[in-house]
């Protein structure tokens, strides 16, 4: 009774191996190295799960998915996979700090045309930018020129306002230095002496932010409405 006891145990681990490998299901198989976690099939069956794994972050292809692999198996058979797919993510994944610094680069500069501060205008502004709004190679100079323009004669105040909008790229530079393309919307509210003449204006705003944080290129474009 005792060896018939025995022989029956081992058809239901080899029937619930079938089952757990036919199911091809994560769960089942999880399932089956808890019932029977000494089984001589458990090496088979972490290396099954481990593809289970990775499979589903190759395809979802995300820093979140590839990264929770490597959490659940430091030492999985395609830790040098995930690496680099992480590495090729991380190139041209904006990340949420990133996005922080890009809004923030560009906040600091319509602060500083809110403010009329001509100091913390040149301090939001590369030594030399592509282009800013028109002109190629400007420098910190040409930003001072475009404070003065601003504030025409019948102006005494203004508030720009940045959008929730923003769409940001970006690029390598350099080791682990990026550059990044920003599509924004803005509004641009004037206090004025001449009530005839506009006081609300919105903006399609295109900049480019240097790896320091720097804007590097800036380009406005009214909207009419």
């Amino acid at each position: 009774d005792s060896i018939q006891a025995h022989l029956d145990a081992l058809k239901q681990i080899d029937a619930d191996w079938t089952n757990a490998v036919v199911s091809g299901s994560k769960q089942a198989l999880l399932d089956y190295l808890s019932k029977h976690p000494d089984s001589e099939h458990k090496a088979e069956a972490q290396h099954k799960i481990d593809s289970i794994d990775w499979a589903f972050a190759a395809n979802a292809n995300t820093l979140d998915e590839i990264q929770a692999y490597l959490d659940e198996h430091p030492n999985g058979e395609h830790v040098d996979e995930a690496t680099t797919a992480i590495q090729k993510l991380k190139v041209k994944t904006v990340q949420p700090e990133e996005k922080m610094m890009v809004t923030a680069s560009l906040r600091h500069f319509f602060q500083a045309v809110n403010a009329n501060d001509e100091a913390s205008l040149q301090a939001s502004v590369a030594p030399i930018m592509s282009n800013f709004l028109g002109k190629t190679d400007a420098t910190k100079a040409d930003a001072a020129v475009f404070l003065q323009k601003i504030y025409k004669d019948d102006i005494t105040g203004m508030t720009w306002k940045l959008g929730n909008d923003a769409k940001i790229d970006k690029r390598e530079v350099g080791q682990d230095e990026y550059e990044y393309t920003v599509n924004i919307s803005a509004t641009q509210d004037i206090e004025r002496t001449d009530p005839s003449k506009p006081k609300h204006c919105t903006y399609k705003i295109k900049a480019k932010i240097s790896p320091d944080g720097l804007i590097s290129a800036l380009s406005m474009t009214q909207i009419i409405q």
